[in-house]
């Protein structure tokens, strides 16, 4: 090979590109390094930078991932872990663990796995997707990028940081340094327009809507891009990565394989982990979770008000492997947020950001096929299944379409009603009308005389509400139906519409779960219910008592403990400030998390020797 004068190979690498050598096998080349990045880029079919994708072709992240210089520092493995899958997902995948036996085993058990789409089998493994030679030659530039998300630095202080040690390393500003580190790594996203204030997605029905149906804002600006976009990380992508890593990839075939041991023994004799719950082990009876490598779910979602909750608010969507080894399910490897929505303000229809990660949980749940699997010698079919969402009460009831803890009917699980006083729903366990001692009790949470809502009682509800809807009723008395039967109407993930069933054939294995896919939020109900109402009989806010009651912490006292909470703010972390306010004053505002401190650390101070 030609070696270029010294004079002139000030800059350059020794590099083998295919685009640069005529394509001879082992051949190299000398040339500089962002002409290698961008040969790179166009190899791996990436759009150009002035080009924006196409909202269904998956591309690579214009931003890095907060972990991608950890992921960096495992390149020969990940490079290793890529190359063996392939463009379409295709290699023998060897790795750690697992064994012959277990693999002849999950080989049997494979052939009769669903039949897998073959789409997404174009998406390789997340990932560091350079050679361990490029990695060597940038290793300052990963290093210092490492440096500046581990300590989020300001944009101010990146510049400053990389100006001083500028002779280290190639990437001068943090521009070229995010684009080099957004080049060496595959993350797959995908567009999704929405409208410009945050109302809905157009997604499923609304795909071919050109103003937003809620408040009529356009959806394109006049050089025909839209407003406003949401991004989506696939989730086929990192489950690939996961499963090709010698170190997880065993860990959550043995995980699967223990869970599937555990649904065969009846009955349940103490609880272990989720595998021991009645939905995992229905779902094992009814044939899904055939074989060691399917991978069990678990969906997240909540609002959240960023930047001290002025106002704008978003909803990240997160994904769990529960099947994970128990070490490493809270890490960051076993998390991906699969999408949030843009803001600035709640999403009207929420339904309509989730159709994209419903896309995938059909496709995933159908099967896919090719698939590297670490400790099996052959490509493996695999499978995800969503056992549970968990969210808050408010967040749940928006996902149910349920009218919630104001309606007539409120019971997520049983079927029970309440009674109307003073402008809202209250629920006595007794007849409020039957006088002691032969009170007649209304309903019984924990016994079997109150009934339980199914799958097909929920059902039953909804379709009540939507033939009201259809008739053309009006929205009053749309609303008292609903508040009778405890459902506004459609929901996707529970009781989906007959558009949305034809849609995601493969997730009917949710919609016979029912309600029980989505549990109450036990620490809410605790910290936003119990301590709340002790707070308010201690220091004489409820209504229904007065103040001559001996339980009643006076006023001066009650004065004394905010006045030392503000004051203590200034000695605590500055994460935990916002929970150190007077409680006196702006007891209403809190939130779960600030009771939990108050219950935990505070309240332990401040009542110590004050309560009556």
């Amino acid at each position: 090979m030609h070696r270029p004068p010294l004079a002139d190979n000030q800059g350059l690498r020794e590099r083998s590109c295919p685009l640069c050598s005529g394509g001879v096998p082992g051949n190299s080349s000398w040339l500089p390094r962002s002409t290698w990045f961008h040969h790179r880029r166009s190899r791996s079919r990436r759009p150009s930078r002035q080009q924006p994708a196409a909202a269904e072709m998956p591309a690579a992240s214009s931003t890095a991932p907060r972990n991608t210089a950890v992921a960096a520092r495992a390149v020969p493995t990940l490079v290793a872990a890529a190359g063996a899958t392939g463009q379409g997902g295709e290699g023998d995948g060897d790795g750690g663990g697992g064994g012959a036996d277990d693999a002849t085993e999950s080989s049997r058990e494979a052939q009769s796995a669903p039949a897998p789409d073959s789409q997404p089998h174009k998406l390789r493994p997340n990932g560091v997707c350079i050679p361990a030679s490029v990695f060597k030659d940038n290793v300052d530039d990963f290093v210092a990028y490492n440096f500046i998300v581990q300590h989020c630095l300001s944009r101010e202080a990146t510049d400053d940081y990389l100006r001083q040690r500028r002779a280290a390393g190639t990437c001068g500003t943090s521009h070229l340094l995010n684009n080099m580190v957004a080049a060496s790594v595959d993350l797959y996203h995908r567009k999704v327009d929405c409208c410009s204030a945050g109302c809905v997605a157009f997604t499923a029905g609304r795909q071919h809507l050109t103003e937003c149906d809620i408040c009529k804002a356009p959806r394109f600006r006049s050089d025909a891009k839209p407003h406003k976009q949401a991004t989506y990380w696939s989730l086929l992508p990192w489950l690939r990565m996961m499963l090709a890593d010698p170190d997880i990839g065993p860990g959550v075939v043995n995980a699967m394989k223990e869970a599937r041991e555990a649904a065969g023994i009846s009955p349940v004799e103490d609880i272990r982990d989720w595998f021991s719950g009645a939905i995992f082990r229905k779902l094992v009876e009814l044939g899904y979770f055939s074989t060691n490598t399917c991978v069990a779910l678990s969906i997240s979602t909540d609002g959240f008000q960023a930047w001290r909750q002025r106002g704008f608010e978003g909803w990240p969507i997160i994904i769990t492997i529960l099947s994970a080894d128990p070490s490493s399910r809270v890490q960051v490897v076993s998390q991906i947020i699969v999408g949030i929505t843009p803001g600035p303000g709640q999403p009207v229809d929420l339904e309509s950001f989730l159709h994209p990660i419903a896309e995938e949980l059909d496709v995933l749940a159908a099967g896919v096929s090719g698939v590297t699997v670490a400790g099996f010698s052959e490509p493996q079919v695999v499978q995800a299944i969503v056992l549970q969402f968990t969210t808050d009460m408010p967040a749940g009831d928006r996902l149910l379409n349920a009218i919630g803890g104001n309606g007539e009917h409120p019971g997520r699980f049983r079927d029970f009603a309440g009674v109307w006083h003073k402008r809202r729903y209250y629920y006595p366990p007794h007849a409020p009308d039957d006088p002691p001692p032969s009170k007649h009790p209304r309903f019984d949470v924990r016994g079997e005389s109150t009934p339980r809502r199914t799958a097909a009682s929920v059902a039953v509800s909804v379709a009540t509400v939507e033939d009201a809807r259809r008739a053309g009723g009006s929205k009053t008395a749309i609303g008292a139906l609903a508040q009778k039967e405890g459902f506004k109407g459609y929901s996707l993930f529970v009781c989906p519409s007959p558009e949305d069933m034809a849609r995601y054939p493969s997730l009917k294995y949710l919609w016979d779960i029912g309600p029980d896919l989505l549990p109450y939020d036990t620490m809410h109900l605790f910290l936003l219910n119990v301590v709340p109402s002790l707070w308010g009989l201690f220091s004489g806010e409820n209504e229904k008592l007065d103040d001559a009651q001996p339980c009643i912490i006076p006023k001066a006292v009650r004065e004394c403990i905010g006045h030392e909470m503000k004051t203590g703010r200034k000695t605590i972390p500055l994460s935990q400030v916002r929970s150190l306010r007077d409680i006196r004053k702006h007891s209403g505002s809190y939130k779960a998390v600030d009771w939990m401190y108050f219950l935990l650390c505070t309240g332990e101070a401040v009542l110590a020797d004050r309560i009556p």
